[in-house]
């Protein structure tokens, strides 16, 4: 363990708390918790109207969306799109890389590997030196 473990343990807490928060968030986590605080709300919501097993039906039917629900959806969708721009943008990035490649600006023309010794070697094998050392 590093000394900044020891003398800083909240440290540590605070950047696991930070990049599990992260790691949710790229998961797209935060979504799915908007998704159920917004069908928690639909359900009490309903089942103040109709019983709790219509208003879950109801919930996620899919044909009654709060606007919530309908928000989330378009936002998705938004993200969708930046991510297919991303994607596009890095097949160029992509095109780039292999005409560099191509033109070997970075590797060496002839390369070889290093030469392995077999493994069937027969020569002479070194007895250890006797008596053992101590």
């Amino acid at each position: 363990m590093s000394l900044a473990s020891f003398q800083y343990p909240s440290l540590r807490k605070s950047g696991l708390v930070f990049m599990t928060l992260a790691l949710f968030s790229i998961a797209g986590g935060h979504w799915a918790l908007l998704q159920g605080v917004a069908w928690a709300n639909m359900i009490c919501e309903y089942s103040t109207q109709e019983s709790f097993q219509s208003a879950v039906q109801k919930t996620f039917s899919g044909k009654y969306r709060c606007p919530l629900c309908q928000k989330i959806s378009i936002e998705k969708q938004k993200e969708k799109k930046a991510e297919g721009i991303s994607e596009q943008t890095n097949k160029k990035n992509k095109g780039i890389l292999e005409k560099i490649v191509s033109l070997q600006i970075f590797f060496p023309k002839k390369f070889s590997y290093p030469k392995v010794i077999d493994s069937n070697y027969s020569g002479p094998i070194m007895r250890p030196p006797s008596p053992y050392p101590r």
